[in-house]
């Protein structure tokens, strides 16, 4: 389960958008093992959505930052992690 603080949001998604994107995301990677990730999902209308998360301790996921296209960054990021395993 994720949850998405007001501050997270940008580009005029919604909590329930990130969220959806969040639990059915396409691609991802780990930044801190059992601690962040960084994923592309997409929401319920199709948008291509940049989430970053940090697991709380009760096992939800705080996604604490999303926005609509994702950047090159962290497509290169999440590409190149994908190479390596």
């Amino acid at each position: 389960m994720a949850t998405i603080p007001p501050h997270g949001l940008a580009h005029g998604l919604s909590a329930d958008d990130v969220a959806y994107a969040w639990d059915n995301y396409a691609v991802g990677a780990v930044r801190v093992p059992g601690e962040l990730e960084v994923r592309i999902g997409f929401d319920p209308l199709g948008r291509e959505i940049e989430m970053v998360g940090s697991l709380l301790a009760g096992g939800d996921w705080l996604v604490y930052h999303a926005m609509t296209p994702p950047t090159k960054k962290v497509r290169g990021e999440i590409e190149k992690a994908m190479r390596r395993n």
